[in-house]
């Protein structure tokens, strides 16, 4: 069975079955493991032998490629793609620091845990060329990173080697004596540093796994739109979408895929066979485009955990907060499922990131205008994204600014500003060229956009702007950083101290961190529609105001118990919110097999003395379930009862039912890819929908029809 594994991986063509039972697969996984480990076991004891001074790097090399095996098995079973088998390198880091490479085999045990999670629904291996994929940027990338960390330490070893040992006579005078770190504090310090890295590399597969996932999780209202989009200039040729109501950055992310379609495309069968621009575009057109461009935006968004974390470490902060900040990013909700839809917003976020960090870095570091020349460029990817992502100029400049006037004349350079928001405006011609090749249509476009936001548009029309601010503040307090009420409130809470502690930092780093959330919160709430997705590009700011007020809050607990007791509150919430995205991800999933009637009936078994009222599909579903007849829950008229359970499609009303209403619903029962109390007008998935009767016959909800 291992040799028509490895022959199906060499060969291709070959799919294996693998055990259907716990014990078996973990078994079956290890003896995998096992023999893909060998060979490079083995070149490594050879060759060490050969190169004895060079044993760091051997060995380096040889995990690097020990990494293959998990990533082949995880790619098996979880269907990840290749940026997520990359991922699945890092844990070794803290094995290769800790000298434990004999205890890479553990690594295996992971297989177990993966296929668990996947509930067994994949029962073959993919085929080889899929896996080639892996074997071809998995095993090199880690191989060579392992290889160059191992040559780094080979060479320190060979520099403590050849430095003479000091003698009494040749120690320096008291005066002068350096202070070393123990080795004991310095390797702790370096498994600290291995450990954040690979607490980082967790927070990313969390990400990236429950967003593949929960990747097809049906239709979305924008979709068909980009694809249409691409499909004309597949067939055209003209690398220029028709519609500009967002710049063109959105199109080139759904052109990635475009490589793969040649694969796709059927044999030629004559004359009467398509052109291929034309195979192409239909090709574009089909579930499996999209699934794949899916996969890209899902990637993209993944990075404004890393920047975010680099971002707070460019802060001068200290790990644990940088972590913390990533973490509410990987662990948000409201990330989690906006990153699976193909719009540009997920997008945004991950470049407003971005360019925050390039502003650190560049307050940093002695090369400031390079640095700024790249937050501008950053900025200027974010104005290619969505329109207001221009405003991301604002912390360039004021970090241009600062840096200005702290020379060493004190008087501020002319010219740079400028030239950073010409560098801007040149990366997003460049990416949006139709500004200037088909102005009339951009113009018509954007004219159009401006007047839907001014005037209103259906159920996510806000009356006021004082309305707009406060269904603004109320979604990043309510919903942005958790799902859960109470956690998302505490989060909004500890920013504003963040954002408090940030405004005293002598540094001077406020402005640089609060002027475009400031700015882009007060902008969105001029608008009369608040689409909450707009908002998703202040969260990583939100986030790292947060870490900084929740790390604050910590050194300001004067007793260590409270401080621990603290902390683990932190941590548990994190964790809460880690196991809501694996929850979705897998309702998702199963979203066409699993029966969610069954959880409304247990939900409503466990509240006897709620009056509740049942449309006639709901009844027929808890009807249809296997249970006695005495187990169905009583039904009363819509005037008696307290809440109204219906399915969402027989009961909404897709163009009218107003949105941003924490309080629209009590409980939804169906697949979690969207927040319904966000979007009730969306056209996905329906779901069975728990709502109080008075808030139904006030958004318009036709309870007597459905009755009965």
């Amino acid at each position: 069975m291992i040799w028509q594994t490895l022959h199906g991986i060499v060969l291709g063509g070959t799919r294996l079955q693998v055990p259907m039972n716990p014990v078996g697969s973990l078994l079956f996984a290890l003896l995998i493991g096992a023999a893909l480990m060998m060979p490079p076991a083995a070149a490594y004891l050879v060759l060490v032998r050969v190169w004895p001074k060079a044993r760091h790097l051997l060995r380096g090399a040889a995990f690097g490629i020990v990494v293959l095996p998990l990533s082949l098995w995880m790619h098996g079973q979880c269907f990840v793609g290749p940026l997520e088998a990359l991922l699945l390198g890092l844990p070794g880091i803290v094995l290769f620091h800790a000298h434990l490479l004999p205890l890479a085999p553990v690594l295996m045990l992971l297989v177990a845990v993966a296929e668990i999670f996947s509930k067994f629904d994949s029962a073959a291996f993919s085929t080889a060329d899929r896996i080639g994929v892996l074997v071809l940027l998995g095993s090199p990338v880690w191989c060579a990173i392992y290889a160059l960390r191992g040559h780094r330490a080979d060479e320190r070893a060979r520099v403590r080697e050849s430095s003479p040992a000091l003698t009494a006579s040749d120690s320096p005078p008291p005066t002068l004596q350096i202070q070393r770190p123990e080795p004991a504090a310095e390797a702790t310090g370096t498994l600290a540093r291995s450990w954040s890295w690979v607490a980082l590399a967790a927070l990313l597969a969390l990400q990236l796994v429950t967003g593949e996932l929960g990747l097809d999780f049906g239709s979305h209202w924008d979709e068909r739109r980009f694809m249409v989009d691409v499909a004309y200039s597949a067939r055209s040729g003209v690398l220029i979408p028709r519609y500009f109501w967002y710049p063109s950055m959105t199109w080139w992310l759904c052109a990635v895929p475009l490589p793969l379609t040649p694969r796709m495309l059927p044999p030629d069968s004559g004359p009467g066979a398509p052109s291929l621009p034309d195979a192409t575009a239909k090709l574009i057109m089909k579930p499996w485009y999209a699934l794949a461009t899916r996969h890209v935006f899902v990637a993209v968004t993944a990075l404004t955990i890393l920047w975010v974390h680099l971002a707070v470490l460019a802060l001068g902060r200290s790990r644990l907060e940088a972590l913390t900040a990533a973490a509410w990013i990987a662990t948000s909700w409201e990330v989690a499922y906006h990153a699976r839809w193909v719009a540009p917003d997920a997008v945004l976020m991950q470049f407003g990131a971005l360019t925050l960090l390039l502003c650190c870095v560049a307050l940093r570091r002695r090369d400031q205008p390079l640095w700024l020349g790249l937050a501008a460029a950053a900025a200027g990817l974010g104005f290619s994204t969505k329109y207001q992502g221009g405003a991301l100029l604002l912390p360039v400049l004021f970090a241009e600014r600062r840096l200005a006037c702290s020379g060493p004349d004190g008087q501020p350079r002319r010219g740079r500003s400028r030239l950073l928001i010409a560098i801007c405006f040149a990366v997003y011609l460049l990416v949006t060229p139709g500004t200037l090749v088909d102005p009339v249509n951009f113009i018509s476009h954007v004219l159009f956009n401006v007047y839907v936001y001014s005037t209103g548009y259906y159920g996510y029309s806000v009356p006021s702007r004082a309305a707009s601010l406060y269904k603004n503040l109320e979604y990043l307090a309510a919903d942005a950083l958790s799902p859960y009420r109470l956690v998302s409130l505490a989060a909004f809470l500890l920013a504003g101290l963040g954002v408090a502690r940030i405004a005293r930092d002598r540094r001077g780093d406020g402005l640089v961190t609060v002027s475009f959330p400031a700015f882009y919160l007060l902008f969105m709430s001029m608008q009369r529609v608040l689409i909450v997705r707009n908002l998703l590009v202040l969260l990583p700011f939100l986030a790292i105001f947060s870490a900084r007020g929740a790390v604050a809050a910590l050194e300001g607990l004067r007793d260590v118990r409270v401080r621990r007791v603290a902390a683990a509150l932190l941590a548990c919430a994190l964790a809460g919110n880690a196991a809501w995205l694996a929850t979705a991800a897998m309702s998702i999933r199963h979203r066409n097999s699993y029966p969610f009637e069954r959880d409304l009936r247990t939900w409503l078994n466990e509240r006897p003395g709620t009056r509740v009222f049942l449309s006639r599909r709901v009844r027929s579903a808890l009807a249809g379930l296997r249970a006695p007849a005495t187990n169905l829950p009583s039904s009363c008229p819509p005037a008696q009862a307290d809440l109204a359970i219906f399915y969402s499609y027989e009961g909404i009303d897709l163009k009218g039912c107003p949105a941003n209403r924490s309080d629209l619903t009590e409980r939804t029962f169906g697949p979690m890819e969207v927040n319904f109390n966000r979007y009730p007008t969306w056209q996905g998935n329906d779901r069975i929908v728990v709502m109080k009767t008075a808030i139904a016959r006030e958004i318009g909800v036709p309870l007597e029809k459905l009755a009965p």
